[in-house]
């Protein structure tokens, strides 16, 4: 949580005052009695009014609380405010906020981006999910490597776009995501790896 803290910090202080102005009117919203900290009473109606159920508990108020002091601080809020803007998930499986990395099913994932399954790390290695598809278990990838498999599927795809006439579909345009292993995507150890400054020269 530490680390969303410092980021959420960064992203407030190289904003614009646009949205700076957001983020601290996000903040008052919260703030009822203009005291400068929201209490959990407060925190628990604002979540409830906006529709944030999965986050309207005494855990998750704790949680954002990093003095425990029994109240949020602006900072603690715009934390908040950084956690609901960037999608950060909730495990689907034990419900715990997931503040580091999470595995999403592929299957999920490729139906409908919006309503995909997530799950953090102690349930994907105990494997209590209970989540299938056709009565075999679900494939699933952290969200490293979902960026990066993504990335590479729209850079194939863009590059196939060139080279060939489109042809017109009915198909829904969600990019679909290959179910292969991520370690059969790691190069060949025969493959020299390149050197810091080759890496900079093709970035």
């Amino acid at each position: 949580m530490e680390e969303l803290r410092e980021i959420a910090k960064s992203y407030y202080d190289e904003g614009s005052t646009e949205v700076q102005t957001k983020a601290t009117l996000f903040f008052e919203s919260m703030d009822g009695d203009d005291d400068k900290r929201v209490n959990l009473e407060e925190f628990l109606e604002f979540m409830r009014s906006q529709g944030y159920n999965h986050m309207r508990n005494n855990s998750f108020f704790r949680l954002l609380d990093r003095d425990g002091n029994g109240s949020l601080d602006f900072t603690d809020v715009m934390t908040l405010y950084y956690i609901i803007k960037s999608g950060r998930p909730f495990c689907d499986c034990c419900a715990n906020f997931i503040s580091g990395v999470f595995f999403t099913c592929v299957r999920c994932h490729n139906a409908s981006p919006r309503s995909s399954f997530n799950i953090c790390h102690p349930c994907h290695k105990s494997r209590t999910s209970g989540h299938s598809h056709d009565g075999g278990r679900a494939f699933f990838l952290d969200n490293y490597t979902l960026l990066q498999v993504l990335t590479s599927t729209s850079n194939e795809t863009n590059t196939t776009a060139i080279r060939t006439t489109p042809i017109p579909s009915s198909s829904s345009s969600t990019q679909q995501i290959p179910t292969i292993h991520p370690l059969q995507r790691i190069p060949s150890l025969s493959t020299p790896p390149q050197s810091p400054t080759s890496f900079m020269k093709n970035k």
